[in-house]
């Protein structure tokens, strides 16, 4: 089967005063996420991180260290490269899975501070994260 790129129609329709510029509607990039140690973490950083937009809709995907203090709960945020207000976790969501022992992690909404927030059950080693995540801008 012959690959097909996605390609915009030619002659896009003028910038609508509702939704704003295309521009700003459809972009992508990469970014530099901000880690807010939560619970149970001596250290986390995040890699340069991408994303994508289309619309209202934003795709994230990217890696993150995190040193587990110690067995249990173990969380971080991530800040979002674009702003969103997230009214209830489900927002915000997505998975992410450790490289290094395999175990999973949920990322969902932090309502109080609108950022993803990373939880897993650690192990009181350091787990490196590949993850992706979803959410809406309104």
């Amino acid at each position: 089967m012959a690959r097909k790129d996605f390609a915009f129609p030619v002659g896009l329709p003028a910038d609508n005063p509702a939704w704003g510029s295309w521009s700003t509607k459809i972009k992508s990039g990469t970014y530099d996420p901000t880690v807010t140690i939560v619970s149970n973490v001596d250290s986390a950083f995040a890699t340069e991180c991408q994303y994508m937009r289309v619309i209202n809709t934003v795709t994230v995907s990217g890696s993150v260290s995190i040193d587990a203090t110690a067995a249990g709960t173990t969380q971080v945020r991530l800040t979002l490269p674009t702003q969103a207000t997230l009214v209830i976790a489900a927002n915000l969501a997505g998975t992410g899975v450790s490289v290094t022992s395999q175990i999973p992690a949920v990322i969902y909404g932090d309502t109080a501070t609108s950022t993803a927030l990373f939880e897993y059950s650690g192990t009181g080693i350091t787990d490196v994260f590949y993850f992706q995540f979803t959410y809406q801008v309104f």
